[in-house]
């Protein structure tokens, strides 16, 4: 449970990383979060 719940945190801080990332190279994705986490699953 431990080690599962570290491997959701690692992804949670990625998924903000790219957000961060993305919002500074001034690209605006207007998508829910679903369609934001397919994105990264498909593009990351």
């Amino acid at each position: 449970m431990y080690c599962d719940l570290d491997f959701l945190f690692c992804i949670y801080c990625f998924v903000l990383l790219a957000l961060k990332i993305i919002r500074f190279n001034g690209v605006v994705v207007n998508l829910g979060d679903l369609e934001n986490l397919r994105f990264f699953a498909v593009y990351g």
